[in-house]
């Protein structure tokens, strides 16, 4: 190999690896879930997949990602049938990134499939999830339902109230098995949340803004999903929401919940409970 190959060489690795960590630390400054006043939402995890997702006006797709200098590039990649699949089509939502540090994003739609999605080709305000914060909210009671799924999906019935009792009735599959129950894990059980679950499970609520979302608007249970119904009482109010497909801003709400069997003692009883549905 003479000089100049290895030059070129050694110049093209060398700006592959520039190219890599500036992409990586655009992706760590913005990584994660962001939510709008109107509950528009971003989720923002990899730029390898098309596991990040944009939400808006009752509207969601999960869609790659690219970082474009200053331009956010949210990308809907398909091949058609329209010309025998040889062609990558995309769709850029593509959004200007204004202004961000770990708790504000600000950005503009700037081409036409961004501007349809959101309605508007203003500034618009994204607030990180992990500070969303609400200092009035209180909490009186918690109901959590899932139901059956086309697989092993464990059936849960909870309730949580405000001096931190629970009672949870659920029946779960052992791993890999369709029908062999898990009879530790299932049956009628009683219990105590810590103060510290207590806290998460607060904030988890608020941060999740399951107050301010449309359950009556999402009615896809039509699949082979488990069915998520979260009935909770909070400051005099009642909020009702029932989803199969969960908005990501939910996700970490529904997973403390299904998975609070292993993070509170338990008691098995023999009573049957008669929770709200």
């Amino acid at each position: 190999m003479n000089l100049k190959s290895t030059f070129m060489r050694n110049t093209l690795l060398f700006s592959f690896v520039l190219l890599s960590q500036f992409c990586f630390g655009q992706l760590k400054s913005v990584k994660g879930n962001w939510v709008s006043e109107k509950n528009e939402t971003l989720s923002i995890s990899d730029t390898t997949n098309n596991d990040n997702h944009l939400a808006s006006n009752g509207n969601s797709r999960n869609l790659y990602i690219e970082f474009l200098n200053d331009i956010l590039s949210f990308q809907e990649r398909f091949y058609s049938s329209s010309d025998n699949y040889k062609k990558l089509n995309v769709v850029k939502y593509d959004l200007k990134i204004e202004e961000v540090n770990d708790s504000l994003l600000i950005a503009t739609p700037v081409s036409e499939a961004s501007k349809r999605l959101f309605k508007s080709s203003e500034a618009i305000t994204f607030f990180n999830q992990e500070f969303i914060q609400d200092s009035s909210f209180v909490f009186e009671k918690l109901t959590f339902h899932t139901s059956a799924c086309f697989g092993s999906c464990p059936v849960i019935h909870l309730e949580i109230s405000s001096d931190k009792t629970l009672k949870y009735s659920s029946n779960f599959y052992k791993e890999k098995s369709f029908n062999e129950t898990d009879t530790a894990r299932s049956g009628n059980f009683t219990g105590t949340l810590s103060d510290k679950l207590f806290d998460e499970l607060r904030d988890l609520i608020i941060q999740s803004k399951i107050t301010a979302l449309q359950g009556g608007q999402n009615q896809m249970l039509c699949c082979d999903g488990a069915i998520k119904t979260i009935i909770l009482y909070h400051n005099g109010l009642r909020t009702y929401y029932k989803v199969m497909f969960e908005p990501r801003i939910l996700r970490e709400l529904i997973s403390f919940l299904t998975t609070i069997d292993q993070n509170v003692d338990l008691k098995k009883v023999e009573e049957k409970f008669s929770l709200e549905r």
